[in-house]
């Protein structure tokens, strides 16, 4: 008997993709499967670009192989964001997917905390290609944070420590593998355009007086132009640019279990990199602390994150950049900051939705916090515009 899972998958069929993997072919040389169990992650109002599934291979002495599988989903993504064109969706789509294929197999030699590889295949053709990605699986080891989640202090050090320990391995590979990887989302197409005005008329009805002098600083800044300087632009000024992961909110970090399964402040592994770039590697940094943690434990802790990712990059890098100075790290860190204070005007529109179940007031004061994250994000990006004089950057930037 065939058994299907949902998503239209056979449990055969998962089977045939992990036997493709050479890491599952030296298991199975002295064990035979017994059966495979395949159950989706991915809960269906939630996720905008893949299914997720936990697999699990049960072999005949009782022992088991457990791995994930993630393979894109194009009505996920075009339920999940507004398009005019279902091929242009589709294209983006699976365009993220092989961006992560492929920046996955970069990182899978290097010493980073990324999932290990287990197999993956691209798509090329999208009506003949079934892509998918085969990956360790964290369920049990660690748990994921959520976008929205309270970070403490010293998950930011952490972070900010394998953070900077990136940026050294990245320098280990051959730069033109990765240098011409470009922000899908914001610089390849401006989706952030496109979605900051019904956004930002949700944080202007939630709160008009607050954030109406606010929108309207931020207002000309709020621009691809600025975005490319903030993200990309300034870095390669500098000669510093190095690969962004670029969406570390705490829904695509896991941190490690303690042993009485609460979670602890040790990073166990980033997730999705289906939106990788090439440049201002300080802007991971900002987008965790500015998203997921609350403006006090930010604030409290930024300049000791920023000097700690600055030392784990000199520590381990092996001919450290003599350009990417302590005064450069915390500049780029300050950029990511400010580009965190325009997206705010989005973020609070997209996390300020009622979930399923939750209660009316515990929804309450869950807005109360996003609004005060992004209140007081925005006030320091505003700040950071008289410190930079981004004005006069921006004026050259539109000449």
């Amino acid at each position: 008997m065939v058994k299907m899972v949902k998503g239209g998958l056979t449990e055969d069929y998962v089977l045939s993709l992990l036997r493709r993997s050479s890491h599952f072919a030296e298991l199975e040389k002295e064990k035979r499967v017994e059966k495979t169990s395949v159950n989706p992650l991915s809960p269906e109002e939630l996720g905008y670009l893949s299914v997720i599934y936990h697999c699990i291979v049960h072999f005949h002495d009782g022992s088991d192989f457990s791995f994930i599988l993630k393979m894109p989903s194009l009505q996920r993504f075009t339920e999940g964001v507004d398009s005019d064109s279902h091929d242009d969706s589709a294209d983006l789509l699976f365009s993220c997917h092989n961006r992560e294929c492929q920046l996955y197999a970069l990182l899978s030699d290097l010493d980073v905390l990324t999932p290990k590889l287990y197999g993956f295949k691209t798509v090329e053709n999208r009506v003949k290609d079934t892509g998918y990605i085969l990956m360790e699986n964290f369920i049990g080891k660690a748990v994921v944070l959520g976008a929205m989640g309270h970070a403490t202090s010293k998950q930011i050090l952490n972070v900010a420590s394998h953070l900077g320990k990136f940026r050294a391995e990245i320098e280990k590979l051959p730069k033109e593998e990765w240098s011409s990887l470009c922000d899908p989302f914001r610089l390849e197409i401006d989706l952030l355009t496109a979605m900051m005005g019904p956004n930002i008329a949700q944080l202007l009805e939630y709160d008009y007086d607050t954030f109406h002098p606010l929108v309207q600083k931020l207002k000309p800044f709020s621009c691809q132009p600025f975005y490319e300087y903030l993200l990309k632009g300034r870095a390669v000024e500098l000669g510093v640019e190095s690969l962004v992961h670029s969406d570390t909110h705490g829904g695509n970090l896991m941190f490690k279990t303690s042993p009485d399964g609460s979670i602890s402040n040790e990073l166990a592994t980033f997730l999705d990199w289906q939106s990788g770039f090439s440049g201002n590697s300080l802007f991971d940094l900002a987008r965790f602390s500015v998203v997921s943690a609350d403006v006090d434990v930010r604030r409290g802790v930024e300049d000791e994150a920023v000097q700690i990712y600055y030392e784990n990059y000199a520590k381990h890098a092996k001919n450290p950049n003599p350009k990417f100075t302590k005064a450069v790290c915390q500049e780029l860190y300050d950029l990511g900051v400010l580009m965190e204070a325009i997206e705010w005007q989005i973020l609070f529109g997209v996390f300020a939705c009622k979930p399923n179940g939750q209660k009316e007031r515990s929804f309450e004061a869950s807005r109360a916090q996003m609004a005060l994250r992004a209140k007081l994000c925005m006030e320091d990006g505003i700040r950071l515009i008289e410190k930079y004089r981004a004005h006069e950057i921006l004026e050259k930037l539109q000449k």
